[in-house]
């Protein structure tokens, strides 16, 4: 039973769910922002051709490898490579430390936990050529997706849309885009919650407003935000944070590496 089970229904954990407006991707010159304000996020796209996909081996741990080594396509190899070695250049640069001393565990349901963190919270997302690398100072779940021509949505969205997200997609000019863009947000929250793939994806919320979500974020208690964005023409991501959400300045700051 969630232990939210008998919290009023004004304590229930919220979403707010919004769409940033086209994002300016700043070169990344190699060392943090200064000053970043509360309750911002920073977000970090790199593409496989970056010198990173090839680190040295010290930046990644022996399990690591072999983990890295079990994956039979190479651009999923290439990828997680990539993403191991994005996050510990940035976390490096953020917490002062060599790379190879930024420390990973995997945690609950096997989410990549930041060990010498410093307060920090870190989640990875990696799709075709790209993988993107979100930093906050609070939980944080980051989701990216390549749109599939192929993909039977409709199917898919059956089971893990509401009734109300399912009529919204269909009535997009294009529904498959659409489809696309909620399950990032469901994706990213989950992802932010550790709550993993569950039955309740229906309810996680995914339209512009926020939500009272009494049963679909179990042990998750508080405010949660969730912002949809483009990495690029191809690939709609979201992230999700816990936390008040900004008045005065953009929730998410974005860099390309």
């Amino acid at each position: 039973m969630s232990v939210l089970s008998g919290l009023p229904y004004a304590l229930m954990p919220t979403v707010s769910c919004l769409l940033i407006p086209p994002v300016l991707w700043s070169v990344w010159q190699g060392s943090m922002p200064g000053q970043v304000p509360d309750n911002t996020i920073s977000l970090f796209r790199c593409s496989l051709g970056h010198p990173l996909a090839t680190p040295p081996p010290h930046w990644l741990t022996p399990t690591e490898w072999q983990r890295a080594d079990r994956f039979y396509q190479p651009a999923d190899r290439q990828r997680f490579v990539l993403g191991r070695a994005l996050f510990r250049q940035v976390a490096g640069k953020l917490t002062g430390q060599p790379p190879e001393q930024v420390t990973l565990e995997l945690g609950y349901r096997g989410k990549p936990v930041w060990v010498n963190n410093g307060g920090w919270h870190m989640n990875l997302a990696h799709a075709d050529k790209w993988v993107l690398l979100a930093l906050a100072q609070t939980p944080v779940g980051v989701d990216l997706e390549t749109i599939q021509p192929a993909i039977d949505y409709k199917s898919l969205m059956a089971s893990t849309f509401s009734n109300l997200e399912q009529q919204y997609v269909v009535e997009q000019a294009d529904p498959r885009q659409a489809f696309y863009e909620g399950w990032t947000r469901k994706e990213a929250l989950v992802k932010a919650t550790g709550q993993g793939i569950t039955d309740a994806l229906p309810q996680l919320p995914v339209l512009t407003g926020t939500h009272t979500v009494p049963t679909a974020l179990p042990n998750a208690a508080g405010n949660w935000n969730v912002a949809g964005f483009w990495v690029d023409t191809h690939h709609p991501a979201a992230v999700a944070w816990s936390g008040p959400l900004p008045t005065d300045h953009s929730p998410v700051t974005c860099f390309t590496v």
